[in-house]
């Protein structure tokens, strides 16, 4: 009779060595130590523009008239302005207005900016000479200039500063857009993916532009 053969599974990596989310995170932010110091800082932000309400010491429209113009205090840490107003809590809700206007018109931009760079780098000649023609004409004018004659005609507020300000950024993307979308174009997986017959409308959302994402990514 042949002695039995066991089969013992394989010992557990301990615990020290497991390649846990949060370990790769710290790996990451090991190699790149400035980059992650401003991931850091703009979370540090977006946290102060949510949680103004609670942290903020006075109402930001609150005004004391025996408080005028104070320099930085412990009552006061950033001081009061003309008319008493301290100027930490408006700090606080003003990052909140910053922030939202940022997120949005950056948001607007690459809705808008990314897709019409694809197609004109992808699709080349006639669609490509269209659409940077029109992106030239936009980068033509200042753009603070631009957004100013937007919220002129759309009537001031917050909503059209966003729109304005997404308008007047979005041939920055575009532009970028394009230029990944011609180099990437004459990779060998793209000609392969064009003559095994894939759409071109395929080949644009499932292998340009992931590969493209990292440059539009680093703009934002």
């Amino acid at each position: 009779m042949s002695d039995a053969q066991t089969l013992t599974a394989p010992a557990a990596a301990p615990q020290g060595l497991r390649r846990t989310p949060y370990r790769r995170l710290l790996k990451i932010a090991s190699h790149h130590k400035i980059g992650a110091a401003a991931f850091g800082g703009v979370i540090i932000v977006c946290l102060l523009a949510l949680t103004a309400p609670i942290i903020a010491p006075y109402d930001p429209f609150e005004q004391d008239y025996n408080s005028l113009l104070q320099a930085p205090s412990w009552a006061h840490p950033f001081g009061t302005d003309r008319v008493g107003r301290d100027i930490l809590t408006r700090v606080l809700y003003g990052t909140q207005v910053s922030v939202l206007v940022g997120l949005v018109a950056v948001g607007i931009s690459i809705a808008i900016g990314v897709p019409l760079g694809l197609l004109s780098g992808f699709m080349g000649g006639v669609v490509d000479n269209v659409i940077m023609r029109f992106m030239d004409a936009l980068i033509a004018f200042p753009r603070l200039i631009l957004a100013l004659a937007i919220v002129a005609v759309l009537s001031p507020g917050v909503t059209n500063v966003m729109i304005a300000v997404g308008i007047g950024s979005m041939p920055v993307y575009a532009r970028l857009m394009r230029s990944q979308a011609l180099a990437i174009r004459e990779n060998q997986y793209i000609e392969a993916a064009h003559s095994l017959g894939v759409p071109s409308m395929r080949v644009m959302y499932r292998h340009i532009l992931p590969n493209a994402v990292s440059p539009i990514i680093v703009q934002a």
